[in-house]
């Protein structure tokens, strides 16, 4: 997956939930199209490793257009 010029990527997206000590998490799995398979314990890795393939920064800045993320005013 190293290839440079890249313009598309496709994979196939798995998500489940898996219970671990009493608790449910998403676990994700890539597949890529010659079968190879990525996991992730988290959806949060799975986020990490698509923004490295894509060239992203680890943390996407606030969007502040986004109503689901938390703005901190009353309004």
């Amino acid at each position: 997956m190293d290839e440079r010029g890249r313009h598309r990527v496709s994979f196939l997206l798995r998500l489940w939930r898996a219970e671990t000590k009493d608790v449910l998490e998403w676990r994700a799995s890539l597949e890529t199209l010659d079968g190879d398979r990525l996991a992730f314990a988290s959806i949060d890795e799975l986020c990490l490793y698509l923004r490295r393939e894509a060239g992203l920064p680890p943390t996407p800045p606030p969007d502040h257009n986004d109503p689901l993320t938390e703005r901190g005013d009353s309004k």
